[in-house]
């Protein structure tokens, strides 16, 4: 992970990602990505993550919910 200072902001990169991006992940499954992601930056502050809810999906099951 490549570490620099931009103005006055520690900018932390991990390969094509930049912790002063705005991140949008869709389709994350177990949120296990996006978590790896935020704590490698030390903050999940620009990112936001999203999944299916297969629970939706099948009617017999939201009436156990």
């Amino acid at each position: 992970m490549t570490k620099w200072r931009n103005t006055g902001r520690e900018v932390k990169w991990l390969r094509h990602y930049s912790s002063a991006q705005s991140i949008l992940i869709v389709g994350d499954g177990d949120f296990s990505f996006s978590l790896a992601l935020a704590t490698a930056f030390g903050s999940g502050v620009n990112i936001v993550a999203t999944s299916l809810d297969s629970y939706g999906k099948d009617p017999d099951r939201s009436l156990l919910l």
